[in-house]
């Protein structure tokens, strides 16, 4: 008899990455220049296994399967990939030159069902049958979000009230609209939203009027990253290179990454959205929403942040930080910010993952690329507790089109947030 560990609810975090700056042991948006590895994974009797954990064991970059069994994941010569599923046997491949690796898992002959509070109980049974102790268990105490299906039945924390679910399972950005302003936790929300803006190119930005201006909305997300039907927003324009928000009466923080051109080749937008009820894109903006960066008034290379001013003061609310290495590891928190360049978004229903680096701190944000530079505020009291600067790759290429990456705790870090005092105490 085989023991293995199938406990219910079995939690797991699902997030898609940003992909430009990022720790030295998680891969970097060079790896698209990376070997692309393709292949189905099936049972011995041939039915393809959907959700089947793929790791790079180099990088522990992650994949899932979809639910053909196909996964798609980049890996070079002499990388070892993982292949990780309950009730079956794990397997373990090195790769060489091929360009396709289909695996067959073979099912365990018998499985027994434990509760969470037997894991750590059993470690040394399972040390008895010769198994892969320590991947399994680690596997069995990975503590994420529940699944969607799961989500509106737990109240969130601190406010006594229910959560928002997404639009996609392991996904959990909303747009402004999703929210109720006559709920008072969401109505804070949205307050928030008129602080953070959109960082675009000045080319993409016409003039419409004497008091507006007509956004580029040519290029969709789903034309840029030839994404799947089944992808989320992916009929959204894309507009923007990064987010910002406003830390002082003309000043705006972002990751210094978003600035790759001079900085007065960019303009600061904001009020891109989607329109109440009809959906539609609100690509005229007003003369008033418009801000033009001028100069920077603080610049960290380490860090990836800067700290710039615009050509006049704003008229909107300078928002409020606080101390992040104060708050409790799970912490609840949210995002909001320009996914891709999208119209915005609020990402919910996410934690801080690992809370001990001192300049920073990893979560399990829903963030894209162009999220980089967005606040990250503490859900219960609706302060700043950081900037996000980096994560892993958005999308991954499954052999016909491209999805969002699904990464799983804790075999990828999760989204990198620098510590706003770190910034603002400066």
């Amino acid at each position: 008899m085989v023991l293995t560990f199938l406990f219910f609810p079995f939690y797991l975090i699902g997030q898609v990455k940003d992909t430009i700056v990022v720790e030295n042991n998680v891969k970097s948006v060079d790896s698209i220049k990376q070997n692309l590895i393709i292949g189905i994974i099936t049972n011995n009797e041939g039915i393809p296994l959907s959700e089947v954990i793929v790791i790079n064991k180099t990088d522990y970059n992650s994949v899932l399967t979809n639910q053909e069994g196909n996964y798609a994941i980049h890996a070079v010569k002499g990388d070892t990939l993982s292949y990780l599923l309950f009730e079956y046997y794990s397997k373990e491949i090195q790769v060489k030159n091929e360009k396709v690796i289909d695996v067959i898992l073979e099912e365990f002959d018998d499985v027994i069902i434990y509760e969470p509070d037997q894991i750590i109980e059993e470690k040394e049974i399972l040390e008895a049958y010769d198994m892969e102790t320590e991947t399994v268990v680690e596997m069995a105490l990975m503590v994420a979000a529940p699944e969607e299906e799961d989500l509106e039945n737990i109240n969130l924390p601190c406010l006594n009230a229910k959560r928002l679910v997404g639009k996609k399972r392991y996904d959990s950005r909303f747009e402004r609209s999703d929210l109720d302003s006559s709920v008072k936790w969401q109505s804070s929300i949205l307050e928030k939203t008129e602080s953070v803006a959109v960082i675009m190119e000045k080319e993409k930005l016409f003039k419409y009027s004497l008091d507006s201006y007509q956004l580029d909305t040519s290029s969709s997300l789903g034309e840029i990253y030839n994404l799947c039907d089944n992808q989320i927003f992916k009929n959204q324009p894309v507009v923007g290179t990064g987010t910002g928000f406003i830390v002082g009466e003309n000043s705006m923080l972002t990751a210094k990454h978003v600035f790759e051109r001079h900085i007065e080749d960019y303009v600061v937008v904001f009020g891109y959205d989607i329109s109440n009820g009809d959906g539609q894109i609100q690509s005229k903006i007003p003369k008033s929403n418009v801000f033009y960066p001028k100069s920077f008034e603080y610049v960290n290379e380490e860090l990836d942040v800067v700290q710039f001013t615009v050509d006049r003061e704003f008229k909107r609310p300078i928002l409020e930080w606080e101390n992040s290495r104060s708050i409790d590891y799970k912490t609840e928190i949210f995002m909001i910010g320009h996914p891709a360049g999208l119209p915005i978004k609020i990402a919910l229903n996410a934690n801080i993952e690992d809370n001990a680096p001192f300049q920073y701190f990893y979560t399990s944000l829903d963030g894209f690329q162009g999220n980089s530079g967005s606040p990250i505020f503490n859900l219960c009291t609706n302060k700043v507790i950081g900037i996000l600067v980096s994560g892993q790759l958005d999308y991954e290429f499954n052999g016909i089109c491209y999805e969002t990456t699904l990464c799983k705790f804790p075999y990828c870090q999760g989204e990198k947030v620098i510590r706003i005092e770190q910034i603002l105490n400066n």
